[in-house]
Order: structure tokens, then C-alpha cells, then sequence
């Protein structure tokens, strides 16, 4: 952008697509950027001043020389700093909603998010002596290709499903560290649906009744499109999840007492 598109039809073009010299004069008073007209008559005209001098390649003198010359508003380089300094609320009010205008509808309604997190040592001697973290807790929309939630908290702040707000149709997909019965079962009772990676431990069979639903917690069926796993479906009660190491329990306690030896049965000893 030059300062010549500024002042020819090229601008008007511009201010349509941020929804006309209205809409910008109410975004520009309700961020403060623009409370009365002084020196500069409406917000348009300091939208001009701030894209002549950040996308222009002009100085504050520069700019302020071609505002006077274009008679758009008459100040100094110190008044126009001043300016630019109360003005990005604003700016990143227009920026995001020109991203907006530009965002693919998710298909069927329905919006696609990825939940994942990611850690940060605390500086210091004592924060690393306790192993202190920051943790990043984030929400990637798909097709929209933007973060949609943040959240930063300490190392108490555990991955949980129910950190990220959820809205009904949305299909949450996340790593096994989300696994836990609570959080899961308030975001489908929310209406939101679940994917979610576990271990081998937890898809022991084709058939598994889960023990959450969006309705009471009542148990719902899943399946297993590939066919890999037990025929025989499994139960688990409700409001507990069997963990790997509950399942390997009866296997190790076979094997101290000396009835498996990886899955065969173990000779007994030579007589004396």
C-alpha cells in the first residue's frame, strides 16, 4: 500500500470491506482510539495516517507532512506518535475481522479441535529445584486453521477435556493425557463429541461399553472398525477405568507364583 492508495478509489474499496465508515467510527470509539475529532476529523481519516505510516514506508515527519499536504489533518510528528500509541486495541479489532471474513465454514456445522499442551521450565533456582513448569494449554480449530483458546497455568494445571470451553456439534480430538471418566463425561453431556487415543490396555476387545454418555452417564457402545482386538465384549463399571497396570496385576502374580512364563506354563523343577 502507498500513500497514493489512500486518497483514490482503491480506499474506499478498503473501507467496505471493514464495513464502511460507520462500523469504523464505533470500533474506533469503543477501543478509545477515536473519542472526538481535534486535529484529525474521523476515525477513517486516522486509519489513513496510521497505513501511510506503517505499510507507506514513511517516517512520523514523512507522514505528517503528507497528511498536512493531502489535507487530511494538520499535526506534528510528537501529536501522530501519540496517536498511533492508543491505537492497537483497534488495530487488532480490524485485523480480526478481516481473519473472520476469511474463515471456511466447518463442514456439516460441525467445528474440528485439537487439544494439546506443552511445557516451559520456571526460571530460577528454586523453581527448578521443584521441578516448577508453565504449562501451555492450547485449542486448534480446524478448518478455521486458528487458535481459538489459550489458557497458561503452573504444572498443578493437569490436561483435562473440560478445560477448553465446548459448544454442541464440536469434535474434540486430543492425545491419551486427556483420558480422564470426569472431564469426559461433562463435555458430551455438553453435546460435543470425542476422540481421543488410548492405549492397548484400554481397547481390549471390539466391543466396549463405555461408561459415560451424554444422558446420566448411561454406558454407550463402541466398536472396533478394524477387528483387531478379543471377540468378547468387556463391561467395566461405571465411573472407573480399567488401567494397564490393574490389567497386568493377575499376569505378575501368576508369574511370581511360577504358572506363566511368557503365556506358556512354566516346567517344574528337576527333583533332588
Amino acid at each position: 500500500m502507498t500513500p497514493a492508495s489512500l486518497l483514490n478509489e482503491l480506499w474506499q474499496t478498503s473501507l467496505t470491506r471493514l464495513g464502511g465508515t460507520a462500523t469504523i467510527e464505533a470500533s474506533a470509539r469503543e477501543t478509545r482510539a477515536f473519542l472526538r475529532p481535534r486535529a484529525v476529523k474521523s476515525a477513517a481519516d486516522l486509519l489513513r495516517l496510521i497505513l501511510a505510516y506503517c505499510l507507506g514506508g514513511l517516517g512520523l515527519r514523512s507522514t505528517s507532512a503528507w497528511a498536512a499536504s493531502a489535507g487530511l489533518a494538520d499535526l506534528s510528528n510528537v501529536a501522530l506518535l501519540q496517536r498511533l500509541r492508543n491505537c492497537g486495541a483497534w488495530m487488532e479489532h480490524l485485523v480480526g475481522k478481516l481473519l473472520v471474513a476469511g474463515i471456511k465454514p466447518a463442514p456439516n456445522g460441525r467445528r474440528i479441535r485439537l487439544l494439546d499442551g506443552t511445557t516451559v521450565p520456571k526460571a530460577g533456582k528454586e523453581a527448578k529445584k521443584n521441578n516448577g513448569l508453565w504449562r501451555l494449554h492450547c485449542a486448534f480449530d480446524l478448518p478455521a486453521e486458528r487458535f481459538s483458546f489459550i489458557e497458561l497455568t503452573d504444572e498443578k494445571g493437569g490436561e483435562r477435556l473440560d478445560r477448553t470451553p465446548a459448544a454442541e456439534g464440536d469434535i474434540l480430538i486430543a492425545d491419551r493425557g486427556f483420558l480422564h471418566p470426569d472431564p469426559l463425561a461433562q463435555v458430551l453431556e455438553q453435546g460435543a463429541d470425542v476422540i481421543v487415543r488410548a492405549g492397548s490396555a484400554m481397547t481390549v476387545s471390539p466391543s466396549i461399553y463405555w461408561p459415560f454418555s451424554r444422558r446420566r452417564r448411561a454406558p454407550a457402545f463402541l466398536t472396533d472398525p478394524f477387528g483387531l482386538r478379543a471377540k468378547r465384549p468387556h463391561r467395566w463399571p461405571s465411573g472407573s477405568l480399567p488401567s494397564a497396570s490393574r490389567q497386568r496385576q493377575p499376569k505378575r502374580r501368576e508369574q511370581r507364583h511360577g504358572r506363566l512364563q511368557s503365556g506358556k506354563a512354566m516346567p517344574s523343577p528337576p527333583a533332588r
